[in-house]
């Protein structure tokens, strides 16, 4: 039987990668607008519509990325590695929004091949030591 001290810690824990995926969620949205405008800056595009417009789109952008990403992730925890610090939940979330690449940047999406999740958690679980108890 687990005590109550480690059953709370347990649950903080699992609390604690939802608000930190959540926030990887939101940070690789933003960078991927603001990165997104300043392509288009840089490259001189002028659409009928400024790029920034996404912006006015990010809430509902942000729950559709929440709602598609958080069940696969859950499902990911149960079946393969699961991410034991905060900071790589945070780096896996923003690879999840991350993967809109192709809708922000067409010309270059097989970036999605590098900043994929799947990818990330792979390469981050074969980098981390085994434990052995």
């Amino acid at each position: 039987m687990k005590s109550s001290g480690t059953q709370q810690r347990s649950d903080a824990k699992g609390f604690a990668w939802k608000w930190a995926f959540a926030a990887g969620l939101l940070a690789g949205l933003l960078v991927l607008l603001v990165t997104r405008i300043a392509y288009y800056d840089l490259m001189g595009y002028q659409p009928e519509m400024h790029p920034g417009i996404a912006f006015v789109f990010f809430p509902i952008v942000y729950v559709i990325l929440c709602i598609g990403s958080f069940p696969i992730e859950f499902l990911l925890r149960r079946t393969w590695y699961k991410p034991d610090r905060w900071t790589v939940s945070l780096l896996i979330g923003a690879c999840y929004a991350l993967l809109l690449t192709w809708w922000a940047f067409p010309d270059h999406w097989y970036m999605i091949v590098v900043l994929n999740p799947f990818v990330w958690r792979w390469v981050i679980a074969k980098a981390r030591p085994t434990r052995t108890t």
